[in-house]
């Protein structure tokens, strides 16, 4: 049986061979975790400026809760969806995300955020 993300406890005695039960049982507990975390983009709207892709250069803070690392890829052509996008390394969510030497024109920047499990984000936050 599968089970669910949440607090799992296992709690286990011992029979010796005379069938003596142990008087205390062993306990043993742990976090299941296996959704990934949603990653955002930190600040109020106004610190990303609506003609965020004129500018050379953007420099953005992300995280989110659970967020420990992301990753990102910026996609320049006419792109919709971040489907098949080879994102770039993980970095720690205490490194900024600087974007610099852009051109003006169509960019889509696809952003991942995982958690202390390596628990991947599913679906991509975008910034157009």
């Amino acid at each position: 049986e599968q089970l669910a993300d949440g607090l799992i406890s296992l709690c286990a005695s011992a029979r010796d061979v005379n069938g003596v039960v142990s008087k205390k049982p062993t306990r043993y507990f742990w976090y299941k975790d296996t959704a990934g975390p949603t990653a955002i983009f930190i600040g109020d709207a106004s610190s990303i400026p609506a003609t965020h892709w004129g500018t050379l250069a953007l420099s953005l803070t992300v995280g989110g809760d659970e967020v420990t690392s992301y990753r990102h890829v910026l996609k320049t052509t006419n792109a919709t969806t971040c489907v098949g996008a080879s994102y770039g390394v993980w970095q720690s969510r205490s490194v900024a995300l600087n974007l610099s030497g852009l051109t003006n024109g169509y960019k889509l920047l696809c952003v991942q955020g995982r958690d202390s499990a390596s628990n991947v984000q599913a679906s991509p936050t975008i910034l157009r």
